[in-house]
């Protein structure tokens, strides 16, 4: 018993001695002028980097905007509140001085409650590209753009989504930084 808990301190000394850990997050804001809806998103984040290739870490955030809702074929916007948790895995497969090149997979759970109507679960599985920009030791830069997955009663930028397929649109454009330490 003694070896396998001196084995387990080992190894975790030994994957923390080049892990670090970083917090920041992302927000969004969007406007459709076709239909005059607003959605903002602030999404905190914190991770845990392994290695040079992968990293591990969660959103958790709020999300306010309209979305539309289809009464008997009728499309209504409607005020609505989200909050939103999203695990995710890093995957770094492109480093070269300051940039780097990822795609986060990941696992988004939101809550929605749409005024004067009912509430929402949504999840999303999938995976959102993304870039890094290395400014400092500690300080980066990343943005998101896109997504590839499933949807299932998910609300980003103001419609519910449900299926699958990917989308590369300025409901999936994300902007943020991370400080390391």
């Amino acid at each position: 018993m003694k070896k396998l808990v001196l084995l387990l301190f080992v190894a975790c000394v030994t994957l923390s001695a080049n892990a670090q850990f970083y917090v920041g997050g992302s927000t969004v804001l969007w406007y459709n002028g076709d239909t005059e809806m607003t959605t903002f998103s602030l999404l905190p984040e914190v991770g845990y980097v392994m290695n040079d290739k992968w990293s591990f870490g969660t959103e958790i955030g709020f999300e306010h905007g309209s979305v539309l809702v289809d009464d008997f074929g009728f499309a209504t916007a409607m005020k609505a509140n989200s909050v939103i948790v999203g695990p995710y895995a890093r995957f770094t497969y492109f480093k070269k001085g300051m940039v780097g090149l990822f795609v986060d997979g990941g696992l988004d759970y939101a809550f929605t409650k749409i005024k004067d109507g009912n509430s929402s679960h949504g999840v999303q599985l999938g995976l959102k590209p993304g870039i890094a920009l290395g400014l400092n030791d500690r300080l980066s830069l990343v943005a998101k753009f896109g997504f590839v997955g499933f949807r299932h009663d998910y609300m980003p930028g103001g419609e519910f989504y449900s299926g699958g397929g990917f989308g590369f649109t300025g409901n999936d454009l994300s902007l943020g930084f991370y400080v390391s330490f």
